[in-house]
């Protein structure tokens, strides 16, 4: 007996209808039920909220970059997209303004209130790297993502956000290190 193929995808799509239309919540028995499973109800924004996702839905304008001779810690520059994942961080644009190859950076998120008051910090870095090294005045073809694993959500409140980084390797493949720039005290603006 040959089966054809348009008769098993036709089997298939009306399974898959079927499986669907089951309502799995209600235990009523119903195979083809399709009255909803009770849903909690919405949580209502708070201004908080809404102010927290309007910080960080406002984009960054495109940076000028000059590459040349610049610090360990001055070499990336990071821009807000205007995207926001799905734990309320932006994504940023990551450039290199250094005349070196940076292929690693360990990230921190800092968000803050209107009053320059720590609201969040992500409590583990984003280990960021670029393997063949971002080149002098280059930017990522990919943006960062700040705890895209759901552990430190911005707070309600939240209206400027920064990232640090305390941890640098450039092409040379020596990691930098500097343990007194993203702490958890650490102020709007960076420790001057």
């Amino acid at each position: 007996m040959t089966i054809h193929r348009a008769a098993i995808a036709a089997a298939t799509i009306a399974l898959l209808g079927f499986v669907a239309g089951c309502d799995k919540g209600s235990g009523s028995g119903s195979a083809g039920s399709t009255t909803p499973a009770a849903q909690p109800a919405a949580a209502t924004p708070t201004a908080a909220a809404a102010t927290t996702a309007a910080a960080a839905k406002k984009g960054d304008p495109e940076p000028t970059i000059a590459p040349g001779a610049r610090k360990p810690f001055e070499a990336l520059v990071f821009r807000n997209t205007g995207e926001v994942n799905k734990t309320g961080w932006p994504k940023y644009d990551v450039y290199n303004q250094s005349d070196k190859k940076v292929k690693y950076a360990s990230i921190y998120g800092f968000a803050y209130d209107k009053a320059g008051k720590l609201v969040t910090r992500t409590d583990t870095p984003l280990s960021w790297n670029e393997n063949s090294g971002l080149g002098p005045g280059k930017k990522a073809d990919w943006a960062i993502e700040i705890d895209s694993w759901g552990k430190a959500q911005v707070g309600a409140g939240a209206a400027k956000f920064e990232l640090c980084y305390d941890s640098v390797k450039f092409d040379d493949d020596k990691i930098i290190n500097d343990n007194s720039r993203c702490t958890p005290k650490r102020p709007v603006g960076g420790v001057k």
